[in-house]
C-alpha cells in the first residue's frame, strides 16, 4: 500500500478477512485521523498506539 487516500486504504483492510483483524491487539501509525478511526471500523479489539517518532 502506497497511498494514504481512502480509496486505497479502504479496500485494503476490507479485504482482511475479520477473523484475522479482530486479532490484532495494537494498531501503531501516526495521528493521521483516518488511520486512528480504521481502529473502530476494521480491528476492534485492537488499541492505538501513536508511533514515538510523531510524540512531543
Amino acid at each position: 500500500m502506497h497511498s494514504r487516500l481512502d480509496r486505497v486504504t479502504e479496500p485494503y483492510f476490507s479485504n482482511i478477512p475479520l477473523k484475522e483483524r479482530a486479532s490484532v491487539k495494537y494498531l501503531i501509525s501516526d495521528m493521521y485521523n483516518p488511520y486512528l478511526s480504521y481502529l473502530k471500523k476494521y480491528f476492534p479489539n485492537a488499541v492505538s498506539v501513536v508511533d514515538s517518532s510523531h510524540v512531543m
